[in-house]
């Protein structure tokens, strides 16, 4: 287990003139987090409610929880970083692989910073990428969700083995290897607490050091709790359990207070004179399973024969993630499908996808991603740019937001987004063209349409909860007064605010300063 740090002594938070303190929760969704912070629950969150200046955060419509944190760190849309997904296509071609933390575009904003003679500790920011020659200290991957990378890093290179010798071995993430027990529910809980006081004691290590103009930390738990544990949470979930909840209680609840009591830390180590902004960065919410279908939903939509490969495909994928995540996470599946996954993808997924003009692509299941086969771009594209382009993606947007829920009518389907009408910048034809943002406001288990029929969700055993928009965000400050900021925030604006607050204005962004945030 990892050494705990001693509370400070005042002289000791004395030593300690960082300018600026920067706490990120990935996930930690805010109306979860308005409700307990209200009812008390959540007490440190109640203080900075009743203390600071805060308002809600938005992130790139439809690609937010795979871009929320390059977003952040780099001023603007992935439209200009590139990145939306863990798994991208480059441009004009049909196989998607792992995106790699080299793959995206831009600065974090701390290199700029750096460059610029501020000191700078960077710790856990997600999808973030070591930075060479940075003043001041980076950690990379110690306890981030899904990280980019198995193994962390940390800069300067010695300051990995100091933090082992210190705090002892990161915990890997293995989020989606929940054993759906109650012992092992109540094990990876366990799990989880220990990633978060580790990453405590690391961030409160850090302080003890010197003088940081900026201190960044990240906690990930959130995110993972949220995935795995919704049903316990939410009674209307179609896999809500009662008697599990009986046993193990609201593990979410029991997660969100550990960070809370973190911030209490965090917060008691520096001291008001510090300015800190906190950062709530996207929220949780049920997952039913949607986008599972929306591939052989654009097919019907298509209106075109079927081929064998592509049902084939669709169907093997289906099977897989019906299985149990334990299942799916054994050494053997996992080494056989990395060995099987290039060859149907040559045999089946791409024949399929030049035969079509618009199919699926992945993307976190909040939206489903559509791409358009556009001639001039895809190597075998068959829709022209221009006109018949602009009417393709017409008639998919008013075609899908006609699919309802089988069993209520209700509409399925929030909203279609065209990311042209979205984004602009170099990278936007590696973006999807359509988003298909799901409604999410009652559990769905089959989805029909004049045009596509009845659809059924094939039965998911795996995660029960998922992303949603928008986020948080409290600013605390020496002498302030309690001050909501009507107007949404983008997380883009986080760069030049933060920028501008330690005296380096940051040139050709996205985000905007906030005014609010950097008074004095």
């Amino acid at each position: 287990m990892p050494r705990r740090s001693k509370p400070l002594t005042s002289k000791e938070r004395s030593a300690l003139p960082t300018r600026l303190l920067f706490i990120g929760f990935d996930a930690l969704d805010k109306d979860l987090l308005l409700q307990w912070a209200e009812s008390g629950v959540l007490p440190t969150f109640r203080s900075l409610l009743q203390s600071t200046t805060c308002g809600l955060t938005t992130n790139p419509t439809g690609l937010y929880a795979g871009t929320v944190w390059p977003s952040f760190m780099t001023g603007v849309s992935p439209a200009c970083h590139r990145r939306f997904f863990r798994r991208q296509a480059p441009r004009g071609e049909y196989l998607d692989r792992d995106f790699q933390p080299s793959d995206m575009e831009g600065s974090a904003f701390w290199e700029t910073l750096s460059e610029a003679g501020r000191k700078v500790a960077v710790i856990d920011v997600p999808h973030s990428r070591p930075v060479l020659h940075l003043n001041g200290i980076q950690v990379v991957n110690w306890h981030t969700h899904a990280p980019d990378t198995e193994i962390p890093s940390a800069y300067p290179s010695a300051l990995a083995d100091e933090l082992l010798a210190q705090f002892g071995s990161w915990s890997p993430d293995h989020c989606d290897e929940v054993e759906r027990t109650p012992a092992g529910y109540k094990a990876f809980v366990n799990t989880l607490k220990a990633r978060l006081r580790n990453t405590l004691d690391l961030s409160l290590h850090c302080l003890q050091q010197g003088d940081w103009d900026l201190q960044i930390t990240v906690f990930s738990e959130a995110h993972c709790v949220g995935h795995q544990y919704w049903h316990l949470h939410d009674p209307s979930h179609p896999r809500h359990d009662p008697l599990l909840v009986a046993a193990l209680g609201d593990p979410i609840k029991e997660i969100y207070q550990a960070l809370d009591r973190a911030l209490a830390r965090l917060l008691e180590s520096v001291g008001p004179e510090t300015r800190t902004i906190v950062l709530a960065s996207h929220g949780m919410g049920p997952l039913y399973g949607e986008s599972v279908l929306l591939d052989e939903i654009l097919q019907r939509l298509e209106g075109r024969p079927t081929s064998s490969s592509g049902s084939a495909f669709r169907s093997l994928k289906k099977y897989w993630y019906a299985l149990p995540p334990s299942l799916r996470e054994l050494p053997l599946l996992r080494a056989a499908q990395a060995r099987l996954r290039p060859a149907l993808h040559r045999s089946m997924l791409i024949p399929e996808r030049k035969r079509r003009r618009f199919f699926a692509i992945p993307n976190n299941p909040h939206a489903g991603a559509v791409r358009i086969n556009v001639a001039g771009r895809e190597s075998q594209g068959l829709v022209q740019p221009g006109a018949e382009y602009r009417e393709v993606c017409e008639r998919l947007r008013r075609e899908l937001l006609t699919l309802v829920n089988a069993e209520t009518g209700s509409p399925v389907v929030a909203e279609v987004f065209l990311t042209g009408d979205l984004f602009a910048g170099p990278y936007l034809d590696e973006l999807p063209d359509l988003l298909v943002e799901w409604s999410r406001k009652e559990p769905v288990r089959a989805i029909q349409s004049p045009l596509i029929g009845t659809l059924r969700i094939p039965e998911m055993r795996g995660r029960t909860g998922d992303h949603r928009d928008p986020g948080m965000f409290f600013c605390r400050r020496l002498g302030s007064r309690a001050l909501r900021v009507e107007h949404p925030v983008s997380v883009m604006d986080f760069a030049p605010t933060i920028g501008m607050l330690l005296g380096v204005p940051l040139a050709g962004l996205e985000g905007q300063v906030v005014p609010e945030l950097t008074a004095s």
